[in-house]
């Protein structure tokens, strides 16, 4: 019994099953990761060739200091009633 159901498998019948299906999970993760690979790729090779850059990607130019202690005296939005 598996969680309440009566099964009249034996385990020389279930091991091959599972023993495929391992198998097939496992091609199944290879063939996801190399599409991932191509994927992140093509997502590079189309930013570089449209010039895309995220606003918190770390290759942007550094900024200066007085824009940093600018914004280190800028508010945070909290409201605080004293």
């Amino acid at each position: 019994m598996i969680g309440g159901v009566l099964v009249q498998r034996t385990v020389g019948e279930i091991l091959p099953a599972l023993d495929n299906s391992v198998q097939q999970m496992s091609l199944l993760i290879t063939t996801l990761e190399k599409q991932v690979e191509e994927k992140g790729k093509e997502l590079v090779s189309f930013r570089e060739k449209f010039n895309i850059r995220l606003q918190n990607d770390g290759s942007s130019e550094p900024q200066s200091d007085t824009s940093k202690s600018q914004e280190e005296g800028k508010s945070a939005g909290v409201l605080v009633n004293s």
